[in-house]
């Protein structure tokens, strides 16, 4: 038996939000009303309830030759917050929110697994078709004039003919991560970070995502391995320079 993986704890986690997100098929349509009285189940436990608008936008072409648009707004699905936590219920998918200040991935995962269980037994979806953990987080730079190699990992490579003190950062970096999932790769965005009257930070945006058919069964079970592998990812992005700000 693999014994659990040993995760390490900062005392200052730097996750901005934290989401489990899973996309279903269903081989019976579902209606937006058993969606909305899934929502209305919940309230007691969550304040807010606000509807998921989806936009759809398309043209054809008449008999007279002339283009004509269509615009065409349904609801997807309902939005349901409290203190620190959103959950989303939708008529082809769950999404949980972990939202400051980040307590621990099996506080979060266990919490995402008893909604999910909720969703599956009023919902009956057939299988799952995309399942994601994805982690923003807002890293703590040091003050003073640094290099971001100092601080990261993954960063842009400026020639030394250029300027090195950049104004604005956006990159993005998708990778196939076989070695989890023949299914699976990573999404890794590094951008600036919302200005704030704190210390500076620059966010570390990690996106995991298995793209494949995959029984309601072993949603869970698939998504506690990307829980696994997104702590490696995020700890060869970083340096000892962070881990000492967020520790």
């Amino acid at each position: 038996m693999t014994p659990p993986k040993v995760r390490r704890h900062y005392a200052r986690a730097p996750i901005a939000e934290a989401v489990i997100d899973v996309h279903v098929d269903n081989d019976r349509a579902v209606s937006i009303e058993k969606v909305e009285q899934l929502a209305d189940s919940l309230k007691s436990e969550f304040g807010t309830r606000l509807p998921l608008h989806q936009l759809q936008m398309g043209f054809q072409v008449n008999p007279n030759g002339e283009t004509e648009f269509s615009k065409e707004q349904q609801v997807l699905g309902y939005r349901l917050d409290r203190a620190g936590r959103v959950l989303q219920f939708r008529t082809n998918g769950f999404t949980y929110s972990h939202l400051p200040p980040y307590t621990d991935w099996t506080t979060f995962s266990t919490e995402a697994e008893k909604y999910w269980s909720v969703y599956t037994k009023e919902m009956c979806p057939s299988r799952a078709s995309r399942v994601a953990v994805r982690m923003i987080n807002r890293v703590p730079l040091p003050d003073g004039d640094i290099r971001l190699d100092s601080c990261l990992n993954l960063y842009p490579t400026i020639p030394d003919s250029l300027p090195s003190d950049l104004q604005s950062l956006a990159m993005q970096l998708q990778l196939p991560m076989k070695h989890v999932d023949d299914a699976a790769f990573a999404v890794l965005q590094l951008y600036n970070a919302p200005p704030t009257s704190e210390s500076r930070s620059i966010m570390l945006d990690i996106d995991f995502i298995i793209q494949r058919s995959i029984s309601i069964d072993e949603v869970f079970s698939t998504l506690n391995v990307l829980g696994d592998a997104k702590d490696d990812i995020f700890e060869s992005c970083i340096t000892d320079t962070v881990r000492e700000l967020i520790s």
